[in-house]
């Protein structure tokens, strides 16, 4: 039986553009005072959002 590997950013949120990334992450910002950055995963190849903490 095949079992397929999971990737490192399997729990994260993910998001097909950068723009849709990038509004998530204005919405958390406005609503949870959060700082955040968008990047495109060398993983999955989708946009996914970090902390600058």
């Amino acid at each position: 039986m095949y079992e397929s590997k999971k990737l490192p950013c399997h729990e994260k949120l993910s998001f097909d553009t950068k723009k849709q990334a990038n509004t998530a992450r204005l919405v958390a910002e406005l609503q949870h005072n959060a700082k955040l950055k968008t990047y495109k995963c060398i993983h999955c190849g989708l946009w996914h959002l970090a902390s600058l903490d």
